[in-house]
């Protein structure tokens, strides 16, 4: 029998979507048909009934949820396959939790995505519950509206700060911080999600040293390209900066690592000389002269904006 542990839900919380989107997607109707149910044996159909999927990837699949509780709520559920967690939250103790799991049940951050609910399934299964918001991510985001303005810009590149800031505090690097896993809604409000590749320490999280590169290669720092472990900060914020140029410019600075560790910085001219001075900051080949997070907030350009 799965077992179930109400979670008080989150003032804003999106879908997941670290995944590769199917091209013919399902209606957001949900669907009642046994054949889209995962896990039809085992998985008890009091709490949530499955609906259609909206993409998949190595670690499992994510679906459409309607509470049977009430016709109305839609929610969005990612089934993990255990075998792919590569962590657990308390290791070695009985009952733990995928650590993205336990990361995102204790989020209290409007900008960082919640887990409200979630169900051990069997000893294959687990699914994480999160809110449906009608949203998009900056991917798609940014191939609609080629090149967002610095204005817009600088609203959601803030909104970024306040929430790696947020976990910073709370001894959390996210360490795949890319445009595919940034939410933002039809009011520019960003959500950031997927915490698959995630870090939870105890102490400065300056001091981390990532044992490894989790992300897209395209938001890889070059000290990742030339050195198997390599501070975890530093990394998270040369993402950030490639986050920005490519919000800024509608396409990103670098594409494969000869450019990561080669390629010249080029800036539109459209640019104000401000945020040309952060994405240097920010993308800063050396990674001891890299911008710090502090560096950032104290940055003319971000506590002002553009002029």
């Amino acid at each position: 029998m799965a077992t179930r542990t109400q979670v008080q839900d989150a003032e804003d919380v999106r879908i997941d979507r670290s995944l590769v989107l199917e091209k013919n997607r399902m209606g957001r109707k949900i669907q009642n048909k046994k054949n889209i149910l995962l896990c039809q044996h085992v998985f008890d159909p009091f709490w949530y009934e499955v609906g259609s999927r909206i993409g998949t990837g190595g670690y499992g699949q994510v679906h459409f949820l309607q509470e049977k509780r009430s016709a109305q709520t839609v929610r969005v559920g990612k089934f993990i396959l255990k075998s792919k967690v590569q962590k657990w939250f308390p290791p070695g103790k009985p009952n733990p939790l995928p650590l993205e799991v336990h990361i995102c049940l204790n989020m209290a951050n409007r900008n960082v995505m919640k887990c409200v609910d979630y169900v051990d399934i069997d000893r294959n299964w687990f699914l994480m519950v999160m809110h449906d918001h009608n949203g998009t991510d900056l991917f798609d985001f940014i191939e609609k509206n080629d090149v967002v303005d610095e204005k817009l810009s600088h609203k959601i590149f803030s909104q970024l700060i306040g929430a790696v800031r947020y976990l910073c505090n709370k001894g959390i690097i996210h360490r795949d911080i890319k445009d595919e896993n940034v939410l933002i809604d039809e009011h520019h409000n960003i959500i950031l999600i997927d915490f698959g590749s995630a870090m939870q320490v105890y102490g400065d999280v300056e001091d981390v040293i990532s044992p490894r590169f989790c992300g897209t290669v395209k938001y890889c720092p070059p000290e990742a390209v030339t050195n198997e472990k390599f501070q975890a900060m530093p990394g998270e914020i040369w993402a950030m900066g490639v986050l920005l140029y490519t919000v800024l410019h509608g396409g990103n600075p670098f594409y494969d690592v000869q450019e990561i560790l080669h390629s010249r910085l080029e800036f539109d001219e459209h640019l104000s000389p401000f945020v040309q001075d952060v994405l240097c900051g920010l993308l800063n080949r050396d990674a001891r002269r890299r911008y710090s997070l502090r560096d950032i907030e104290r940055h003319e350009w971000v506590k002002t904006g553009p002029k």
